[in-house]
Protein backbone atom coordinates (compact mmCIF):
# COMPACT_ATOMS: atom_id res chain seq x y z
CA UNK A 1 0.00 0.00 0.00
CA UNK A 2 1.07 3.84 -0.57
CA UNK A 3 -0.41 7.20 0.48
CA UNK A 4 -0.02 10.57 -1.10
CA UNK A 5 -1.33 13.54 -0.83
CA UNK A 6 -3.00 16.04 -3.69
CA UNK A 7 -3.64 19.71 -4.49
CA UNK A 8 -6.20 19.24 -7.24
CA UNK A 9 -6.87 22.03 -9.94
CA UNK A 10 -10.07 21.53 -12.11
CA UNK A 11 -11.07 23.38 -15.45
CA UNK A 12 -13.99 23.26 -17.90
CA UNK A 13 -15.96 24.97 -20.01
CA UNK A 14 -19.50 26.40 -18.97
CA UNK A 15 -21.55 28.69 -22.00
CA UNK A 16 -24.62 28.91 -19.95
CA UNK A 17 -22.12 31.82 -18.00
CA UNK A 18 -20.88 34.11 -20.90
CA UNK A 19 -19.89 37.56 -19.83
CA UNK A 20 -19.35 40.67 -21.56
CA UNK A 21 -16.86 42.23 -19.58
CA UNK A 22 -13.55 43.99 -20.39
CA UNK A 23 -11.46 42.17 -18.04
CA UNK A 24 -10.34 38.72 -19.20
CA UNK A 25 -10.98 37.28 -15.94
CA UNK A 26 -12.57 37.51 -12.68
CA UNK A 27 -12.83 36.05 -9.76
CA UNK A 28 -15.87 34.64 -7.76
CA UNK A 29 -15.53 35.35 -3.68
CA UNK A 30 -19.06 35.39 -2.61
CA UNK A 31 -19.52 32.18 -0.90
CA UNK A 32 -23.79 32.34 -2.44
CA UNK A 33 -22.63 32.53 -5.56
CA UNK A 34 -19.92 29.89 -5.10
CA UNK A 35 -22.63 27.51 -4.32
CA UNK A 36 -24.80 28.06 -6.98
CA UNK A 37 -21.93 27.41 -10.32
CA UNK A 38 -22.18 23.83 -10.96
CA UNK A 39 -19.01 22.06 -10.39
CA UNK A 40 -17.58 18.63 -11.89
CA UNK A 41 -18.56 15.56 -10.21
CA UNK A 42 -14.98 14.78 -9.17
CA UNK A 43 -13.80 11.21 -8.19
CA UNK A 44 -10.80 9.08 -8.43
CA UNK A 45 -11.72 5.72 -9.78
CA UNK A 46 -10.21 2.62 -7.75
CA UNK A 47 -9.59 4.16 -4.71
CA UNK A 48 -8.97 2.22 -1.51
CA UNK A 49 -9.77 5.01 0.97
CA UNK A 50 -10.43 8.46 0.50
CA UNK A 51 -10.59 11.53 3.23
CA UNK A 52 -11.41 15.12 2.68
CA UNK A 53 -8.64 17.32 4.64
CA UNK A 54 -11.35 19.45 6.89
CA UNK A 55 -10.41 22.99 7.12
CA UNK A 56 -12.07 25.91 9.12
CA UNK A 57 -12.95 28.22 5.77
CA UNK A 58 -13.06 26.05 2.14
CA UNK A 59 -10.26 26.52 0.23
CA UNK A 60 -11.71 27.41 -2.96
CA UNK A 61 -10.85 30.38 -5.24
CA UNK A 62 -13.31 29.67 -8.76
CA UNK A 63 -11.98 32.24 -11.60
CA UNK A 64 -13.86 32.46 -14.67
CA UNK A 65 -12.28 33.67 -17.96
CA UNK A 66 -13.80 35.20 -20.80
CA UNK A 67 -13.74 32.20 -22.94
CA UNK A 68 -16.16 30.76 -20.80
CA UNK A 69 -13.77 28.27 -18.96
CA UNK A 70 -13.77 27.89 -14.98
CA UNK A 71 -10.63 27.42 -12.32
CA UNK A 72 -11.28 25.92 -9.27
CA UNK A 73 -8.23 25.92 -6.93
Amino acid sequence: DYSIDVFLRQSWVDPRLRYNLTRPHFTITDPRIRKKIWKPDTYFNNVKDAKVHQVTMPNILIRVHKTVRFSIV
